[in-house]
């Protein structure tokens, strides 16, 4: 497992991104299923109940407010992510491999740098 997610609105239901796709439990994390049709992501979190924010290895952000029946690729950011957060379904959180973090307020559609770090 790569990332781990779970929302206060369903105790029991965990999703995992792992390099052979995106998981689910039902059951606390005892067993897990592929999610099928998800695309592949490094990071996933759900701010609210049924909905999925993550994003994939080369920056993609994918989002699905149906549990994860159906995904709509949002936004393409300007590097790998190295963490992840939804603060809730608008606010996200993404610090890059590069030390940048980048910040969207709208879900997921647009991103601005909200730290970058010194270089020299």
């Amino acid at each position: 497992m790569i990332d781990l997610a779970g929302n206060a609105g369903q105790p029991d239901r965990v999703y995992a991104t792992t390099p052979d796709g995106l998981q689910v439990s039902d059951d606390g994390g005892v067993s897990f299923k592929t999610v099928p049709g998800a695309p592949l992501m490094s990071h996933v979190d759900s701010p609210v109940k049924d909905m999925l924010i993550g994003v994939g290895a080369e920056g993609q952000v994918h989002v699905s407010r149906d549990a994860g029946k159906s995904w709509l690729a949002v936004a393409k950011l300007p590097g790998p992510a190295a963490a992840f957060t939804a603060v809730d379904s608008a606010t996200l959180l993404v610090a890059l491999e590069d030390g940048t973090v980048m910040e969207s307020k709208n879900g997921g559609t647009d991103f601005s740098v909200a730290y970058r770090p010194a270089t020299g």
